[in-house]
């Protein structure tokens, strides 16, 4: 009797130490701050070097394949916000003492105000810079989302392109918050040519900002030392980056934390399997809407109210959570693909003047952090793919029936295409700085022995190309 209970005992401390995996915070971890993924010109024309926070466990017993990652995005609006706050902070440290690898990025922001004299007495309403808000056109809110949208992808392959991180391909997860999660649901569902907008492609140069945005917008913000030292014209962004192409990773799912759509995102994609949807918002968010409206609408209500200030000019329309979750749903009656999707939203009515004076009752926040946050940890969990094989592919062709086996490996790797009506193949082997280490002329016989005896134990790239296609694959060499 007394050896069962010890047992029992020991079972449930073992239990409580492990915990859920991917859902319980049970590890130490390292956090490494400030480090140069890249770098790109920002709407100034400016080159800015883009930074970010990386946080892993110790002590975890990961996969052969690496960790799952996840990346954090910012909110801010476009003209502000960092890496360290309150809630990336918070998730990058948490999710990483769950067992991810975890990222927090900073990415180019600021955008071009207008030529008018647009001035509002209340100079800082819920932290926002209203004057800043005054852009030259709506475009530009398109192309700030976008150059986000493009720093994220830079930040990806920053990571899993270095070794000491870990990461496996095929987990990959995103968490935004506010203008972060508009740039976290453009990143992970803008995968398809036709999402390209013609606004992210070359513009008209803008009228040089009006001079009473020189220090509060553009010194103050630190986008540039004056607006005479900015360049005015607008260049195509999608020949800097094309985040339809390379991608070289699987996302699994994403948490948009009251963020919106700007774009359609939902009828074009190039997944097999679309990535998971967690949504959170609030009825009364004054930045951005629940529902369908333009952006900052209540924030320009609350000024209107309160400071007899006039309207926000050249604001884009976007699709609050709630206007996502009915497109999703219309869609999926077509019937189409789409996401499979969790909404959450709360019964807080506190109105703009009621925020101000108890910022608790705030819509444009997280009503209990830990609750929400659990929920879609538990749902990111439930995506986690652990088996032995570790492969990704790139999203320039669909995925045949490839085996590629044993994974890991020892001295033989072996190559089979299960179904497949391509003829002539080639194939490379690349370490993570993408040196060339093993190559073959073409071939066609299958399956194709490969000699790996040579190379290192770690992480290898296996590419294979025929005339049409080029599929990438993790391996990994005992």
């Amino acid at each position: 009797m007394f050896k069962n209970v010890i047992l029992i005992l020991f079972l449930f401390s073992v239990r409580e130490s492990i915990g859920q995996k991917w859902v319980d915070t049970v590890y130490n971890i390292t956090i490494q701050n400030n480090i140069t993924y890249g770098s790109a010109i920002d709407f100034g024309g400016n080159l800015k070097s883009l930074k970010l926070d990386v946080a892993t466990p110790i002590g975890d017993n990961h996969s052969p394949c690496g960790r799952p990652l996840i990346l954090i995005i910012h909110g801010g609006g476009f003209l502000g916000g960092s890496k360290q706050d309150g809630y990336v902070r918070n998730w990058l440290i948490d999710f990483a003492k769950r067992g991810y690898t975890t990222a927090s990025i900073d990415y180019r922001l600021g955008m071009f105000t207008t030529d008018k004299e647009i001035h509002c007495n209340i100079t800082n309403l819920f932290n926002f810079p209203w004057d800043c808000m005054n852009e030259t056109d709506s475009i530009e809110w398109y192309r700030a989302y976008f150059r986000a949208v493009q720093d994220a992808h830079r930040a990806i392959h920053f990571l899993i392109n270095e070794p000491a991180y870990q990461i496996d391909q095929r987990n990959v997860f995103v968490i935004g918050e506010s203008a972060g999660a508009i740039t976290s649901l453009g990143f992970v569902y803008l995968d398809h040519k036709n999402e390209l907008l013609s606004y992210f492609g070359s513009q008209n140069t803008v009228k040089s900002p009006n001079k009473i945005y020189d220090f509060p917008c553009i010194q103050t913000l630190g986008f540039d030392t004056s607006i005479a030292s900015l360049t005015l014209d607008r260049p195509d962004l999608i020949g800097d980056l094309d985040p339809t192409q390379n991608r070289n990773f699987t996302i699994k799912g994403i948490a948009s934390i009251y963020g919106a759509t700007l774009q359609d995102l939902f009828t074009s994609n190039t997944y097999s399997k679309i990535p998971l949807l967690y949504m959170y918002h609030q009825p009364n968010d004054i930045v951005v809407d629940m529902n369908r409206n333009k952006l900052l609408q209540g924030i320009e209500s609350c000024a209107a109210s309160l400071g007899s200030c006039g309207t926000l000019i050249n604001r884009p329309m976007a699709n609050g959570s709630q206007a996502i979750y009915q497109e999703i749903l219309r869609l999926k009656n077509i019937p189409l693909e789409v996401p499979e999707v969790t909404f959450e939203k709360t019964n807080n009515q506190v109105d703009c003047l009621g925020q101000l004076l108890n910022p608790s009752a705030a819509g444009h926040s997280i009503d209990n952090y830990w609750t929400r946050t659990l929920l879609f940890a538990k749902l990111f969990a439930q995506k986690i793919e652990e088996s032995a094989a570790c492969y990704t592919t790139t999203s320039n062709a669909t995925l045949p029936s490839i085996k590629i086996f044993p994974n890991p490996a020892k001295t033989k790797l072996y190559i089979d295409f299960l179904k497949y009506d391509e003829e002539g193949f080639q194939f490379s082997i690349n370490n993570l700085s993408g040196v060339t280490l093993i190559s073959s002329e073409n071939f066609r016989h299958l399956p194709k022995e490969i000699n790996v005896s040579s190379l290192p134990s770690g992480v290898y790239i296996l590419t294979i190309v025929s005339l049409k296609n080029r599929w990438n694959f993790k391996i990994v060499i005992d």
